[in-house]
């Protein structure tokens, strides 16, 4: 299930960006802006929430211009080939047709364009 909503009523001190993932194994929220001053994120695992990640992960590349570089000069692997972006944009162009051409109705995903 995903939810987005937004507002044109809301006091601009207040917003503030969330976002929850829920799956069978645990969970992941994370919170900013607004009355929040820094960034706060919560891992819930084995039935009980934490601020500190069950695994920490460290990441291969610190920005995906440096990932394409070294694919070009090494032939190492991209991290996010184009057709894992086609499949992200796909989704999200469903999601406006479906919100724009039906009003919120089901729309076929097609991940190979």
């Amino acid at each position: 299930m995903i939810t987005f909503t937004t507002t044109t009523s809301y006091p601009a001190q207040a917003w503030h960006n969330q976002l929850d993932l829920v799956g069978t194994e645990g969970g992941y929220a994370h919170v900013s802006g607004g009355s929040y001053s820094e960034p706060r994120a919560q891992w819930y695992t084995e039935g009980a929430w934490s601020d500190r990640a069950p695994l920490v992960v460290e990441l291969e590349w610190i920005s995906a211009v440096d990932n394409f570089v070294a694919a070009v000069r090494s032939g190492s692997a991209l991290t996010c080939p184009g057709r894992d972006g086609r499949r992200t944009q796909s989704i999200l162009h469903a999601m406006c047709r479906s919100a724009y051409d039906t009003g919120g109705g089901w729309m076929e995903v097609h991940s190979e364009l």
